[in-house]
C-alpha cells in the first residue's frame, strides 16, 4: 500500500482541498478520501461561462468521495482491474483531471460510468499505434447501462494532407455497400459501444482515427423503441476517417472495410440520437445508416462528407445542423429503405449541398443554402421544397441542380425575394408587392362585391393575406381573396 497527496487549487486566495489517493497495487485503483480544507469558490456576477465552468468543476471535485480513481502511472493491467472492479457493481471510475494516459493494449468497460475529467487516452508507441480493433471496448454483452464522459481518445493517425480529401473516397465501392468497400477505412477504432441496455457518450473528443472514433452496435432489442438507446451529446473531434458510425447492415458491424463474413451480424443501433456535437477535417463525420436515428443541432466544418446515410437510414431525421465548407457533399444518401428527412439545416459554401443516388428517396426541405449543388440523380426521388437561398443566389447558377424527374421542386427562393426555382409556389412567395390597391373613396370608383378575383399579368397572383380590408363610404369591409392563375 502506498499513498500520496494531490493538491487542487480552489481559488486565488489559496483555499484548497486535498485528495488523498490510497493506492492498492493488487486491485489497481485508488480510493479517494476528500478533506475540504477551505471553502469552495462561489460563482459570481460577471463570471464568464468559462470561469463559471471551472468553478463548478472545482465544486464537483470537492464532493468526490469513495470513487475509484485510475492514475496515469498505472499499468494497463491495473487500469483494467480498476475498470473490472467498477463494472462488477455498475460503479464509477474517474481519471485524473487533464492527465495523459498511455496505453499499449485494449481496455474493456462493460457496466457503469467512466468520467475522464478531461483526461486523454493515447497509444504508448508506434507498435501500439498499429493495434487493430478497439482502444476502448464495451463488448457484445454489457452488464448494464454505460456512460462515458469527458474523455479524449487519440488514435494517432494523421495523414499529411488530412482526412478531408478525395484521396480517401473510394467512389467505386459506394453503391450499394456504402463505405464498406473503401480500402482506406481501417480496423482502428476509439470506442466500440454496445447500446442495448442504454448508453451515453458525453463531452468526449475523438482525433486521429483511421477507422472511427465511435462505433455503436446493438446486439439485442434493436427495434425496441420504448427504452433508452444511444445518446451522443456535446462531443467534438477532428481529423478522423469517420467520427461516429451507426452501422445499418451486417457487413458494416465490424466497423472496417472488407471485414470477414464470419464477423457479420445485424447489430444495428436504431433509435440513436446525435446532438450538440462539433466536428472538423474528417473524411466523414457521421455515418448514420441505422434506422430511426435523429441527427440534430450539430456543426461540421471542412469535412469531405459531414453526414452519410445508407441502408436502413431511410427513417432518419436530420434537422437543425450547420454543414459548412464540405468538399464532398454536406449530406450524402446512397439509397435504402424509407424516406430520410433533411429539414431546417444550414449549408454554407459546400461543394455539393446534398447528393442522392441509387434510387434513394430523400426529402430536402426548409434548409438555408448558400452556393453548392443539389445532385439528386440515378432514379432518386423525393421533395426539394421551401428552401431558402442566400441573398442574391440564383437557382441554377449559384445553386446548380441535377435532379431526377422523380423530385418535386417547389417554393425555393432567395431570402431577399429576388430569385426562385421558377415554380408557381416560389413565384407566389416573391410577393410583398401590391398587385391591387383599391383607393380610399366613397365607392364611386370601386364598387364592393361579395367576392372578387385579383389577376397578375404573368398569370401568377399573390398577396400577403387571404383577406383584404377596404374602406367603402367610411365603413371598413373585409373581402376574401380568391387567388388563381
Amino acid at each position: 500500500m502506498g499513498a500520496f497527496a494531490y493538491f487542487v487549487m480552489k481559488n486565488k486566495i489559496q483555499k484548497f482541498i486535498v485528495l488523498i489517493y490510497v493506492v492498492s497495487a493488487s486491485v489497481g485503483l485508488a480510493q479517494i478520501q476528500t478533506i475540504n480544507t477551505g471553502a469552495s469558490p462561489n460563482m459570481e456576477d460577471g463570471d464568464s461561462p468559462r470561469q463559471a465552468w471551472v468553478k463548478q468543476n472545482a465544486n464537483n471535485q470537492a464532493m468526490y468521495s469513495g470513487a475509484n480513481m485510475v492514475l496515469p502511472n498505472f499499468t494497463d493491467k491495473q487500469i483494467q482491474d480498476a475498470f473490472s472492479a467498477a463494472n462488477a457493481v455498475g460503479g464509477v471510475v474517474r481519471l485524473l483531471p487533464g492527465a495523459d494516459y498511455s496505453l499499449s493494449t485494449h481496455l474493456f468497460f462493460t457496466n457503469g460510468t467512466l468520467d475522464g475529467q478531461g483526461a486523454i487516452l493515447h497509444w504508448t508507441n508506434a507498435a501500439a499505434l498499429l493495434l487493430t480493433n478497439y482502444m476502448f471496448d464495451v463488448g457484445t454483452n454489457p452488464g448494464g447501462r454505460i456512460e462515458i464522459k469527458n474523455v479524449g481518445f487519440d488514435g494517432g493517425i494523421y495523414p499529411a494532407a488530412g482526412w478531408n480529401s478525395v484521396t480517401y473516397y473510394d467512389s467505386a465501392h459506394l453503391i450499394p455497400n456504402g463505405f464498406f468497400g473503401d480500402t482506406f477505412w481501417s480496423n482502428r477504432t476509439g470506442i466500440r459501444i454496445e447500446v442495448s441496455k442504454g448508453a451515453m457518450i458525453k463531452n468526449c473528443f475523438f482525433e486521429g482515427w483511421s477507422g472511427e472514433g465511435l462505433l455503436a452496435i446493438s446486439t439485442q432489442d434493436q427495434f425496441t423503441y420504448r427504452t433508452q438507446k444511444l445518446r451522443v451529446v456535446d462531443c467534438c473531434g477532428q481529423s478522423n476517417f469517420c467520427e461516429i458510425f451507426l452501422p445499418g447492415a451486417n457487413f458494416e458491424t465490424p466497423g472496417y472495410a472488407g471485414s470477414a463474413s464470419g464477423l457479420w451480424a445485424l447489430w444495428t443501433p436504431h433509435y440513436s440520437l446525435i446532438t450538440g456535437c462539433i466536428f472538423a477535417d474528417d473524411q466523414q463525420s457521421i455515418v448514420a445508416n441505422a434506422a430511426n436515428c435523429t441527427v440534430s443541432g450539430n456543426q461540421a466544418n471542412n469535412d469531405y462528407f459531414p453526414l452519410v446515410m445508407n441502408g436502413l437510414a431511410g427513417d432518419c431525421l436530420v434537422m437543425g445542423n450547420n454543414f459548412n465548407h464540405a468538399t464532398g457533399a454536406g449530406v450524402l444518401y446512397s439509397g435504402g429503405n424509407g424516406v430520410p428527412e433533411v429539414l431546417e439545416n444550414r449549408f454554407l459554401a459546400c461543394t455539393v449541398d446534398a447528393a442522392a443516388n441509387g434510387g434513394a428517396h430523400l426529402d430536402f426541405e426548409l434548409n438555408y443554402i448558400g452556393d453548392g449543388a443539389l445532385n439528386l440523380t440515378n432514379n432518386s426521388s423525393g421533395k426539394v421544397m421551401d428552401n431558402r437561398l442566400f441573398f442574391g443566389d440564383v437557382w441554377g447558377v449559384n445553386i446548380t441542380t441535377n435532379l431526377s424527374s422523380g423530385f418535386i421542386v417547389s417554393g425555393n427562393i432567395a431570402v431577399d425575394g429576388t430569385n426562385t426555382d421558377g415554380s408557381a409556389l416560389s413565384l407566389m412567395e416573391r410577393a410583398n408587392r401590391t398587385l391591387f390597391a383599391p383607393t380610399n373613396s366613397p365607392g364611386t370608383t370601386f364598387v364592393p362585391t361579395n367576392a372578387f378575383t385579383l389577376w397578375n399579368s404573368n398569370g401568377i397572383c399573390s398577396s400577403n393575406s387571404m383577406f383584404l380590408t377596404v374602406n367603402s363610404n367610411g365603413v371598413p369591409i373585409t373581402y376574401h381573396l380568391s387567388l388563381q392563375p
